[in-house]
């Protein structure tokens, strides 16, 4: 629905307001901005006449996995801004080499480098470039890795500061008033109040308002409260570890790969190219 939304309001800003939206301000996990720019690139062609999309070109499985090198690099690095950004711009290298011409040089040397070039390197092994992004979706998404290697921006996530804490402050407002479920104004004035609460403070300080209300909570009440607390820090630095995130990519990039194969095989007709 979000995401249906932002398209709907894009396409009419022209022809009802006059107004042409140049940018796009959203969450990371939003669908939304996603939808926009395939509406804006429907039909457009790229310097080399195809599209942006498609087999061999910009399909989920590559976005996908571009995001999953920039996450790596942001985590990889939480200490050198400079190393930071220079891993950004590795992952954009690495998806534009060919054997003609490979361009691994920011990328980690040795064998147990992510990089199978410099890892085939280090071995002495012959290496072939398999997963290369032709030139023109390269100069069409190069102007956003400038603007995510903005070094303003990855100040902000060194020291591995990269959860987004308005999307958990939504998140702890629709567990108590679920987008699915009509409510009045008050439900979602004490919805949003509560969350507040335990965002900032944890479930514990709801004892505070309770005291507030005349209310004397019971040693069960504060020992549940302080369980809540104890088991969403422990989640919460589970979830955290690199590993950890790094296990669950793997598997989300595991079934993107199946998605877009199983794309190239409904696409297949004899005679295509």
């Amino acid at each position: 629905m979000e995401a249906e939304g932002a398209k709907e309001i894009f396409q009419r800003s022209l022809g009802d307001r006059g107004v042409r939206y140049v940018k796009y301000l959203g969450d990371g996990d939003s669908k939304a901005y996603k939808t926009v720019c395939e509406k804006r690139n429907e039909g457009k062609k790229l310097s080399d006449g195809k599209s942006l999309g498609g087999p061999g070109r910009l399909t989920e499985a590559e976005i996908d996995k571009l995001q999953t090198y920039y996450g790596l690099a942001i985590r990889r690095n939480t200490n050198s801004l400079n190393e930071m950004t220079s891993a950004v711009w590795a992952s954009f290298l690495h998806k534009a080499s060919t054997d003609d011409r490979p361009q691994h040089q920011l990328c980690p040397k040795g064998p147990d480098s992510w990089c199978g070039f410099q890892k085939a390197a280090a071995s002495g092994e012959a290496y072939h470039h398999k997963h290369s992004l032709p030139n023109a979706v390269l100069e069409t998404i190069k102007p956003v890795y400038k603007d995510l290697s903005d070094v303003n921006l990855l100040r902000k996530c060194l020291h591995g500061q990269t959860q987004n804490q308005n999307e958990s402050f939504n998140n702890l407002i629709w567990e108590r008033a679920p987008k699915t479920v009509f409510v009045g104004h008050q439900t979602i004035w004490i919805a949003v109040h509560d969350a507040v609460i335990t965002f900032n403070n944890g479930a514990a300080r709801r004892l505070l308002v309770l005291n507030e209300m005349g209310l004397k909570p019971g040693f069960n009440t504060e020992r549940a409260l302080c369980r809540i607390d104890n088991e969403r820090v422990y989640h919460a630095q589970r979830a955290a570890q690199s590993s950890t995130k790094e296990a669950r990519t793997t598997r989300r990039n595991a079934e993107k790969q199946k998605e877009s194969a199983r794309e190239e095989a409904d696409d297949y007709d004899p005679g295509m190219h």
